[in-house]
């Protein structure tokens, strides 16, 4: 959802205007004031959904999933190349509840769901117009477990249940408006509830009636409600398909005997079977008929917490696992393609702030299993690089699922996907693009301890793991040289070191910058024309920002700051004529600071202090190589944006909703527009905003603030042979090591690994993963990770079936 925000920036020395107040401690500055128009837009938020049904997938001619869930709102998704596009088709808080989904002739969704916060059934449709949304009942609290219809012309049928008046309720749009007849008031019907229409339009909707514990079954005649009891103490999970002869078929749940049962009209009467009755089994039923009319059935087994798929072959019931040992189904859907295969969803909940929906379908004799959109918090460590169209892209962290997310602008959408699905991965994500526009990102793995690398490639995602010595790899950052191979500057907290790693074109080169004491967390990574790395970072032992460069021969070190503790949440950029220019959050004065290094000495100064300003600090340069900010101002939980002029530095805020702005990254566009992604830690989001015009380009004057004699650069290089170690800290070879570490390896994760001695082997191009972008679940994944695919049908029903044991006919 796209918000316009118009901020008014004022020059001051210590802090901003927030809603019309000074900030506290600011002292504005009598001076012009710049407007700058900031659009503001989520771009990946956690979407809350729940009570989903076995209406939720359905497959278009294609052969593509499309699904349909809600809860805070109405979602739609559906499967592109590049992951899962999920829209929003009714942003009202509440709506979503039990959405059905019906996909028509043109492959166009229709969608009926319950508006919890009005209590009314609404119906949705998208046209050429966009999404058109109409309330079908607004009776007091109808509409829940809607069930949903087309007919011959593409209008919708909808049945549903009225809490109210306990009354199972009937709609169909006739092209003027909706008419709407109640079937059964009598026994409080509708509580689970089917609908199919036949060849004639005629509806036949399926429902438990809860006050005789009854599967029913009704039909419109045409002028009245034929009402037929299918079974006893039966359907309170129930999903019903026609065949080519408009018979019913149903699959449901028999509470009596705890079983999973399949029922059809074979013109005559019902035929009823079991066909399980392990232990406690059939919750969550969904039901659908291949084009033999065969009944393909998923289902829960409660007692084995797992999710089962079965089908008729013509002579037997073929039963396969998809998921085992996970109690937290609440939802089933299945469909079919065009060529019979089955495909999947799956809802998993915990609470109304941890759940989410999978995808699953058979592929190489296994199922396999991706995420399609999971709720929580996500947008952390966010990382935002600019393309040559100007167009956002963005790596994140997920910290609900734990995986490492990438989003990116495509002109009209945003799309998202999962980018390493390993548990625990995607920390300290940071991305660059390469001249081509493909991304690369650096990232931590929590669950390992190791630092890991991937890039889209050939339409998938390739990954390595760099460095798996000790527990390493936090506060990487990343930056591309000249050839677009990566080099990386991170942090060792094994050792307490900083390390840089190159990629060579074979392998990974890994060196020791830094190992004198607690250094190299809070790294900030930029390349000269030489492709020679400069890295600013934070000295935990003395509280100090530093600043390393590599000058062809060795490392040359220098103290950029010793006054009280700075130094944390650096960030580097490097101008045209090579001077450094590194913000970074002083934490003793609570200050955001600005330093300019020219090669014989630096310049700080303060940009913001208002009590607590800084943290988070991202830094780019414009055309005329002036700095701009973003930053965290904690004092007031907002975002800010500061940038020099020429003369003073201006400042703004961009978003004042409450904790915006945490992991703030900034990139400036060809017109010198800011665009900035963070997180926005209240609602749990990752937003993105952009200027919405370019800012002026200031004269190429820089910041004058009264240079630090102590900061210039009097360290003496570093040698590249290995260096003498702290005696509490064991050694790390620079390049290729030959002994065994005393700090004990980790192993590596992927599959191709082979053993755990030598730490940190050189990373071959060809070995990297061949994983799609969105790779099944491992099943030590999250908590609400599927896990165990098992094999999936091999083989497809080819007669039409008739159970062969002695049916039990009911008098209709």
């Amino acid at each position: 959802m796209l918000r316009i925000v118009l901020a008014i920036a004022f020059i001051f020395a210590l802090a901003g205007m927030l809603n019309g107040q000074i900030l506290a401690g600011s002292a504005p500055i009598p001076s012009p004031a710049a407007t700058i128009t900031w659009e503001i837009e989520t771009v990946d938020g956690p979407r809350h959904f729940t009570r989903l049904r076995d209406r939720t997938l359905r497959i278009d001619s294609a052969g593509q999933p499309h699904l349909a869930f809600g809860g805070d709102a109405l979602y739609y998704a559906y499967a592109e190349a590049a992951g899962w596009r999920i829209e929003v088709v009714d942003d009202n808080p509440g709506a979503g509840e039990y959405a059905a989904l019906a996909l028509d002739q043109a492959n166009q969704p229709h969608i009926g769901y319950y508006d919890w916060r009005n209590g009314v059934l609404k119906y949705a449709h998208r046209t050429a117009a966009g999404w058109q949304i109409a309330t079908v009942d607004d009776t007091t609290y109808t509409g829940h477990y809607p069930a949903l219809a087309l007919d011959r012309t593409g209008y919708a049928h909808l049945a549903y249940y009225d809490w109210t008046h306990s009354a199972l309720k009937y709609a169909r749009w006739d092209g003027q408006g909706w008419q709407i007849q109640t079937i059964d008031t009598q026994h409080d019907a509708g509580v689970a509830v089917t609908l199919a229409l036949d060849a004639s339009d005629r509806p036949h909707i399926s429902f438990f009636a809860a006050a005789t514990a009854t599967l029913q079954h009704a039909l419109w005649t045409g002028s009245a409600w034929q009402v037929q009891t299918v079974d006893r103490h039966a359907g309170q999970f129930l999903s019903q398909a026609l065949d080519r002869q408009g018979h019913p078929h149903l699959a449901y749940y028999d509470s009596a005997n705890a079983d999973l049962k399949y029922a059809y009209w074979d013109g005559a009467g019902w035929v009823i079977h079991v066909v399980d009755e392990t232990d406690i089994t059939g919750w969550y039923v969904t039901l659908t008929l291949d084009s033999f009319d065969q009944p393909h059935i998923g289902y829960y087994n409660a007692s084995q917490a797992s999710v089962q798929y079965t089908f008729w072959n013509g002579a037997a019931w073929q039963r396969q696992t998809v998921i085992a040992a996970n109690n937290a189904i609440r939802a089933l859907s299945l469909d079919l393609d065009a060529a019979n295969q089955p495909q999947l969803s799956l809802f998993t909940e915990h609470s109304w702030d941890q759940n989410a929906i999978w995808y699953a379908r058979p592929s190489n004799g296994f199922w396999q299993i991706e995420l399609v959109e999971q709720s929580g918090q996500v947008g952390r460590y966010a990382s935002l690089a600019l393309d040559s169209a100007g167009h956002p892209q963005l790596a994140y962290y997920n910290m609900t699922s734990g995986n490492l997310a990438y989003a990116r602008w495509t002109g009209a959408y945003w799309v998202t996907q999962i980018v390493d699905q390993a548990p625990r991965v995607g920390q300290f994500a940071h991305l660059a693009l390469d001249r081509a526009d493909q991304p690369h990102i650096a990232y931590y793995d929590a669950a390992n301890g190791d630092l890991k690398y991937a890039r889209w490639r050939a339409n998938r995602w390739e990954y390595q793991r760099v460095d798996s010595y000790g527990q390493t790899g936090e506060y990487v950052t990343l930056a591309l040289d000249s050839r677009n191979w990566p080099h990386l500057a991170y942090y060792d907290a094994t050792n307490g070191d900083l390390l840089y790693a190159q990629w060579n074109g074979q392998r990974w080169r890994i060196r020791i910058v830094d190992a004198s004491g607690d250094v190299g967390q809070y790294t900030a990574l930029a390349l000269d024309r030489f492709d020679y790395p400069h890295i600013a970072y934070y000295d935990a032992t003395n509280g100090d920002l530093k600043y390393a460069r590599w000058n062809g021969n060795g490392w040359q070190i220098a103290t950029v700051d010793a006054e009280g503790d700075v130094g944390r949440y650096a960030s580097l950029a490097l101008d045209s004529a090579g001077n450094l220019h590194i913000a970074y959050y002083d934490a003793t004065n609570g200050d955001l600071k600005y330093a300019r290094g020219n090669g014989n000495g630096w310049q700080i100064e303060t940009v913001a202090a208002a009590e607590d300003v800084g943290r988070y600090a991202s830094l780019a340069l414009d055309r005329a190589e002036q700095p701009h900010l973003a930053y965290y101002d904690a004092t007031n939980g907002v975002l800010q944006y500061a940038y020099w002029n020429g003369a003073v530095w201006m400042q703004q805020i961009v978003d004042g909703n409450a904790q915006a702005g945490i992991d703030a990254s900034l990139a400036l566009d060809r017109a010198n527009r800011p665009h900035i992604g963070y997180h926005g830690a209240i609602a749990g989001d990752l937003n993105y905003a952009r200027a919405r015009d370019g800012l002026p380009l200031p004269p190429t004057s820089t910041p004058t603030a009264t240079p630090v004699p102590t900061s210039t650069p009097t360290a003496t290089p570093v040698p590249t042979s290995t260096p003498t170690a702290t005696p509490t800290t064991p050694p790390r070879p620079t390049v290729e090591p030959t002994a065994t570490p005393t700090a004990p390896p980790r192993p590596p994760v992927e599959p191709t690994a082979t053993s755990t001695t030598p730490p940190r082997p050189p990373v071959e191009p060809t070995a990297t993963s061949t994983t799609p972008p969105r790779p099944t679940p491992a099943p030590t994944s999250t908590p609400t990770a599927p896990p165990r695919p098992t094999p999936a049908p091999t083989s497809t029903p080819t007669a039409p079936p008739r159970p062969t044991a002695p049916p039990r006919p009911i008098a209709p």
